[in-house]
């Protein structure tokens, strides 16, 4: 680029940060799922748990300046990347910078090992937020060799979530390839904001619809909650932490054709399957007639929060009952029935929830459900519904 425009392109980026510090930032509340966060953070505020991390090898050359100014795109287009968290007059809220210099970091590793690379990696990875003052994401570009390079985003999950990754890679592979050829791409105008999806929660719970969402879930969660009670090897301390490991286990593909097969004939997905059978695992390792299992949802049912970046996510309780000693096949139907319906009455946050059940807290323990389950489908599949409860598609 001749010496003029490199010129001309600096004056115009100094003029842009020029006038978006003059503009006054948009500051609005949390949505029930980031108050989650928020509190979480502020009870533990170095740790990491709550980081979420995308790392992907590149096995061609990158140019390190056309992945910055995709980057920074990137954050240009979502306020919710160039947001930070703050209190003001007692009350928490998310203020929405006009313009935020997109964190980006560039390192040539060619002479690390792969241990001590992967050591790196995870340093950065393991680094916190700091929500108060920003950046709530991070991108690294790590060059191994040439034509070998890994990238890694990291952003704190107040600002995002697994819908929301695919998101940005879609368009981060499109801002970037637009970059390397010099070429103008235009992605589609986002035609609401997350801090829409906060003024269209609200309004459900002012409204009549939040009342029937949580009388539906009260009378799911009537009666003493079962507390998941499995038995391990030592005492549970008195305070939870976020120690723990993680085990891959494999399985054959014979296994997963027959389970396949098993959901086709009942009439149920797979997710259904296994999580019918994860809960009677739980069931017979508890020795409980009464188990809880929480379950993500997208948290985006209405199609104009498809393309939004943010913190949508909700997960809902899913309560199975054994006292009649089910057959698996019975057991399937009647799963089926309370997916498809917690699907329907998703839209109620569960932080809400628990703030609305009134249960006593326990330190040592998460309320309502203390085991997760999630089947993870990977980027192109069918909207979250089809592939959590239709009869087809999987």
């Amino acid at each position: 680029m001749p010496a003029t425009e490199d010129k001309k392109a600096l004056l115009k980026q100094l003029l842009e940060r020029k006038a978006a510090k003059e503009s006054s930032k948009r500051s609005f509340s949390l949505s029930y799922g980031q108050r989650a966060l928020w509190f979480l953070h502020q009870n533990a505020p170095g740790n990491t748990s709550y980081n979420v991390a995308l790392t992907a090898r590149i096995r061609s050359e990158v140019d390190p300046e056309a992945w910055r100014k995709t980057c920074q795109r990137l954050v240009n287009r979502h306020p919710v990347l160039r947001t930070t968290y703050d209190l003001e007059n007692g009350q928490v809220i998310q203020k929405v910078h006009p313009f935020a210099e997109a964190a980006v970091h560039y390192a040539d590793t060619a002479h690390l090992d792969e241990q001590a690379f992967r050591a790196l990696v995870t340093e950065q990875y393991e680094k916190p937020f700091l929500l108060e003052s920003g950046p709530v994401i991070k991108f690294y570009l790590f060059r191994r060799g040439q034509s070998n390079s890994v990238f890694l985003i990291n952003v704190h999950h107040i600002a995002s979530d697994g819908f929301s990754t695919w998101v940005m890679l879609d368009e981060i592979k499109e801002l970037y390839a637009a970059e390397v050829e010099g070429r103008k791409v235009v992605l589609p105008p986002l035609e609401v904001t997350y801090e829409d999806f906060v003024n269209h929660q609200q309004s459900i719970l002012a409204g009549e619809k939040g009342g029937e969402l949580l009388s539906y879930w009260k009378e799911k969660l009537q009666g003493p909650l079962p507390v998941l009670d499995l038995p391990t090897d030592k005492t549970r301390p008195d305070i939870q932490t976020y120690n723990g490991a993680s085990v891959d286990v494999k399985l054959k593909s014979d296994l997963v054709e027959s389970l396949r097969q098993l959901s086709k004939d009942n009439g149920v997905t797979l997710f259904v399957t296994l999580l019918s059978a994860f809960q009677v695992l739980m069931s017979r390792y508890s020795g409980q007639k009464d188990v809880i299992v929480g379950t993500p949802t997208s948290g985006r049912d209405k199609a104009r929060f498809q393309p939004v970046v943010g913190y949508f996510v909700n997960p809902v309780p899913l309560r199975a009952r054994f006292h009649d000693n089910p057959g698996f096949a019975d057991f399937l139907s009647t799963n089926r029935d309370a997916v498809l319906e917690a699907i329907s009455h998703q839209d109620l946050p569960f932080s809400y929830l628990v703030e609305k059940l009134n249960i006593p807290r326990d330190k040592a323990r998460s309320p309502v459900f203390q085991v997760f389950f999630s089947l993870l489908k990977s980027q192109g599949d069918a909207a979250v519904q089809a592939v959590m409860a239709g009869s087809d598609g999987e």
